[in-house]
């Protein structure tokens, strides 16, 4: 069974019993080369993806994040009288595979040691490297495979909701101005996948190198280990996957440690305008169906009123889940210091803020103690986003800060799943399914009055 992080499973023992969810995925693979080498029980987490960009994956480019729908790969040849050649493989279909994968990798069709034929056309541009090019030179041998462009769906910007100056980027872009969101990239590698095994002696790799060939393995075997944590508080580790079952219908009232929640309230009470209560799971018992949940409470202004923190066992049905924080691990989050790009407006230049952005747009990638931890593009994580009131207390070398969050919530996504059609393009079958993405603005005053429509005006298509 294939599980990643963040999904809801059961007991295949106690289907009926309490749920978990998987907070972590361990990978062992057997690897297998062209030479027929084979090396097993090699820990995912040392391998490299034979492309550093592949479609689906999620990037960055300045504010606005996208999802790859299509990669043009360089490929590097030498043919057999030694003569060199470096060709954009727009066409798959003019340069031909000739000796057979080990497993079929759809996002990955080239590879080096791999033997190809170059059919002659004009579709194929291409660059000699060394040599000159003869008529009947058409059969040769891969030694590098690189990211030679892509094409990126443009989904949303950090500055939703404060004004965007910085219009999308082009559709086709150099790999070169992207930066990849790489979260868990360990945990998901698949049978017959294409990947680079370093030598331990060459661990400072850069994006653009040329494989060496002995380095270039097809996983041809896995294994899977998780550690869930169950809705009563309690940890286990190292989970046989064949254990578990996936849980694909949640309701209302299933809630999950980290979770965060809030009183249920009629919309006429009065004082839901004065005094709100938030607070986050601690435990469940799913059998007596109440929640132990420390509490804290906010003002109608989204004021903290955090010397009224409690902890209470309550009842299931007394809470609701927080309509703008019902967040998961792997899910996109944005931040954003508003106050800096409002002062300077359109006038703006583009590459002022490409590295500032990085520390804007990033996964959830765990949760601690109320806190959400997130991995930002910049590949800095950080663990104190703890006010689900609307702002997030973030420390930056001893300074202080606040900033507004926006969220790919749960809210937005289960919505958009009915009409997501008829605003994104449908992936193709070599596509991995990607989450329909929308965004919206985190805002503690329409908590009460939250809607499809608040959703559909917030969100960039």
């Amino acid at each position: 069974r294939s599980f990643v992080h963040g999904d809801i499973v059961c007991s295949i023992g106690n289907p009926a019993g309490q749920m978990g969810r998987i907070m972590k995925v361990e990978m062992l693979v057997d690897l297998e080369n062209v030479f027929g080498t084979v090396i097993k029980d090699v820990q995912s987490d040392r391998l490299l993806r034979l492309g550093s960009i592949m479609a689906g994956d999620h990037v960055v480019h300045g504010a606005w994040l996208g999802t790859v729908e299509k990669v043009v790969d360089k490929v590097s040849v030498l043919f057999d009288d030694g003569t060199k050649c470096e060709i954009m493989a727009t066409d798959k279909s003019k340069l031909l595979p000739l000796s057979p994968n080990l497993l079929d990798d759809m996002l990955c069709p080239y590879h080096p040691g791999q033997r190809v034929k170059v059919l002659p056309t004009g579709s194929l541009p291409s660059g000699w490297l060394c040599g000159i090019s003869k008529k009947n030179q058409n059969e040769g041998t891969v030694i590098s495979v690189e990211v030679g462009f892509v094409y990126v769906d443009w989904v949303s910007s950090a500055m939703v909701g404060v004004g965007n100056p910085f219009p999308p980027p082009s559709h086709e872009q150099d790999p070169e101005n992207l930066t990849l969101l790489s979260w868990f990239s360990a945990a998901n590698f698949q049978l017959g996948d294409w990947c680079i095994l370093p030598k331990k002696s060459e661990s400072g790799r850069q994006r653009g190198f040329v494989s060496k060939l002995d380095e270039v393995f097809s996983i041809v075997k896995k294994q899977i280990w998780v550690d869930v944590m169950w809705q009563d508080g309690r940890c286990s580790t190292a989970v046989d996957p064949h254990a578990l079952s996936p849980v694909n219908v949640i309701n209302a009232h299933d809630f999950f440690p980290d979770q965060f929640v809030m009183e249920k309230t009629s919309p006429d009470d009065p004082i839901v305008s004065t005094i709100r209560r938030w607070g986050v799971v601690k435990s469940v018992d799913a059998n007596e169906q109440i929640v132990k949940v420390k509490w804290r409470s906010t003002t109608g202004d989204g004021k903290d009123l955090g010397d009224r923190e409690v902890d209470e066992t309550v009842s299931a049905y007394e809470l609701v889940e927080h309509p703008d924080f019902s967040l998961n691990i792997g899910d996109i989050v944005f931040r954003s210091d508003t106050s800096t790009l409002r002062m300077t407006g359109c006038s703006a230049c583009w590459s002022d803020y490409q590295e500032y952005f990085l520390s804007c747009i990033g996964n959830v990638v765990g949760f601690k103690d109320g806190d959400i931890e997130v991995q930002w593009a910049s590949g800095v994580t950080t663990e104190d986003l703890s006010d689900p009131a609307g702002s997030a207390s973030v420390e930056v070398h001893n300074n202080h800060r606040k900033f507004p969050i926006f969220s790919l919530s749960q809210a937005a996504l289960g919505l958009f799943t009915s009409i997501a059609a008829d605003f994104f393009k449908a992936r193709g079958p070599t596509s991995p399914p990607q989450p329909n993405l929308c965004t919206h603005v985190i805002n503690v005053d329409s908590i009460q009055t939250f809607d499809g429509q608040d959703i559909l005006e917030s969100c960039d298509v």
